[in-house]
């Protein structure tokens, strides 16, 4: 079982699918009722992703399953960057574990380009 089947497996097991009842104070996120949800807009990559991008990167510190999410929900964009393998792509997403992280306390910075885009690029 490869690590993002073995991330969306423990997702799915740590909160059921849906999504903390302390999301629904944030307006990027408060109208989302399912995970699910969450990575399909994550994956659009347009103005609605770079919002729930900004906004689980924020709560990243405090919810401890946010970056596991932001790597399940970016997971095609990062294989369609790795062009060497399986282990590039291992490579990758601990490095986008940590790039989300380091956003949480730096903060993003500010870009003309998609937020999943320069996470990727961080990482």
């Amino acid at each position: 079982m490869d690590v993002c089947r073995l991330l969306e497996v423990e997702l799915e097991r740590s909160c059921g699918g849906r999504v903390p009842d302390g999301w629904g104070r944030d307006p990027s996120l408060c109208l989302y009722v399912d995970l699910v949800d969450v990575v399909r807009d994550v994956r659009r990559l347009d103005a609605r992703s770079d919002g729930v991008l900004a906004a689980l990167v924020r709560r990243s510190p405090t919810d401890e399953w946010v970056a596991s999410l932001v790597v399940v929900a970016l997971l095609p964009l990062a294989l369609a960057r790795c062009r060497k393998g399986r282990a590039q792509v291992d490579e990758l997403i601990g490095e986008l574990a940590i790039a989300i992280g380091e956003a949480a306390i730096e903060g993003l910075e500010p870009s003309q380009r998609r937020v999943a885009n320069c996470l990727l690029d961080r990482a």
